[in-house]
């Protein structure tokens, strides 16, 4: 019995991974920045698509939903990466000098 692969969709990881360092100088914040444009482009296109689908325009509601989930699991994913970062910076305030 053969398993077939049911194909890629990029993770909310693979946004951040996108631009490394040193490609063009940029460094952690213009990624991050990157990271969150493309977060916020998610969260555009669900809310164009949902705002189409209510006014009864041509979008598979397929699309939407998925467009949807999308865009959430990319914002708590960042809402993660941000809790992270405010413990990773209070941890080092705590650290003696």
């Amino acid at each position: 019995m053969e398993i077939t692969s049911v194909g890629y969709s990029p993770l909310p990881a693979d946004l951040v991974r996108k631009k490394t360092v040193g490609q063009d100088g940029g460094g952690f914040a213009d990624t991050m920045s990157a990271a969150l444009k493309e977060v916020s482009n998610l969260q555009n296109r669900a809310d164009d698509m949902a705002v189409k689908l209510s006014l009864g325009q041509n979008v598979d509601i397929h699309e939407a939903v998925l467009a949807t989930e999308e865009a959430q699991i990319a914002f708590n994913y960042t809402m993660q990466i941000r809790n992270k970062l405010i413990e990773a910076y209070q941890e080092v305030m705590r650290m003696p000098v």
